[in-house]
């Protein structure tokens, strides 16, 4: 009976952290505003792609860079999006670069640091959200990413 509350509590862990990393459009534009960044809808560049629903760009203030919001058709989109600019970071990697990724079924992540640059795909269910800055907005990035419970 111990081994079933200790594995039912692991899961409830496992489940309310899952849930903690998910984020929909009114947050990223709510939390982009909150933070500064000036926020607007457009679809250029992404036009052509019928499974694209949305996209959003929250502009830092200097316009030194941007961070992308995209809202999918549905998850296999995405899973395939991810992982297509998850292979972009990848090929650019060298061994002194910090790397993290993870990956569930609703989240998965894969962020790469260097000496110049700030390189973060992430993705939650259907949305996701493209990074790639100057290493130097790395604080302010991270503040806007914790506001929205995604510390990557």
């Amino acid at each position: 009976m111990k081994k079933f509350k200790y594995l039912l509590l692991i899961m409830i862990f496992y489940l309310v952290g899952c849930h903690k990393n998910s984020f929909n459009r009114e947050e990223f534009i709510e939390m982009g505003t909150f933070n500064g960044y000036i926020v607007k809808a457009n679809m250029k560049g992404y036009e052509e792609y019928e499974y694209i629903k949305e996209v959003y760009y929250a502009i830092n203030r200097e316009n030194a860079y941007d961070i992308q919001f995209l809202e999918l058709e549905n998850i296999e989109y995405a899973k395939r999006f991810f992982l297509l600019n998850a292979n972009d970071i990848k090929e650019n990697m060298t061994d002194r670069d910090y790397l993290k990724s993870m990956s569930l079924s609703n989240y998965e992540v894969y962020h790469v640091e260097n000496e110049t640059e700030y390189l973060l795909v992430l993705r939650s269910n259907n949305n996701i959200i493209y990074i790639k800055a100057p290493i130097n907005y790395i604080n302010e990035i991270e503040e806007f990413l914790h506001d929205l419970d995604l510390d990557c």
